[in-house]
């Protein structure tokens, strides 16, 4: 099947983009209170800390960031015996935290990408691509289409009298006309 010639307009913030990272760290933490020392949980941390921050924004991650950061610190001072002075927990507590907020900044310049590269690619009035946009997706639905040895069929439209629209009634309402339309060819992909 051919990739569709419409980006959709916005990733919508779920409740599951919350809750679901932040019951894992909770889960986790818990976890980490009753395992040995030796088997550090950090990576599934860092993971919900990205994903909280990438799915539901830097808010949502930082807040994360802290409830990740406190529930590392109470495991680790459950075994703080093995530190050779008492303040290493505090410092490497300082050290997760310094870590998780690099993960979170990463998260967010990601996020930030996307969404440019989103825009740069869509028409801002219909939600459909813009010409940079088609070319990119042509090309690849080209690629694809040699490839399995498919043919490729293109289809043009044109709105009749647009012209007289946009000169009798004003810009809004051929603006108003070319949203109708994108909704439209959106509906029919």
């Amino acid at each position: 099947m051919l990739p569709p010639m419409i980006i959709p307009s916005n990733r919508s913030k779920s409740t599951w983009a919350v809750l679901l990272p932040m019951a894992y760290i909770f889960a986790i933490g818990f976890l980490d209170l009753f395992i040995p020392p030796e088997f550090g949980l950090s990576p599934f941390y860092a993971i919900l800390v990205y994903w909280a921050a990438h799915r539901a924004g830097w808010g949502w991650g930082v807040l994360a960031t802290l409830l990740s950061t406190i529930l590392w610190m109470k495991a680790e001072q459950r075994t703080a015996p093995h530190h050779s002075a008492a303040w290493a927990v505090y410092w490497d507590t300082g050290v997760r935290l310094c870590f998780f907020a690099i993960v979170v900044y990463l998260a967010k310049v990601q996020r930030s990408l996307t969404v440019a590269e989103s825009k740069s690619n869509t028409d801002v009035l219909t939600g459909l691509l813009n010409r940079r946009g088609f070319m990119e997706r042509a090309k690849l639905s080209m690629e694809l289409c040699r490839r399995n040895g498919h043919s490729m069929t293109v289809l043009h439209a044109d709105c009749d009298n647009f012209k007289k629209v946009n000169d009798t009634l004003g810009h809004d309402a051929g603006n108003l006309v070319l949203k109708t339309v994108g909704q439209v060819i959106s509906q029919e992909t």
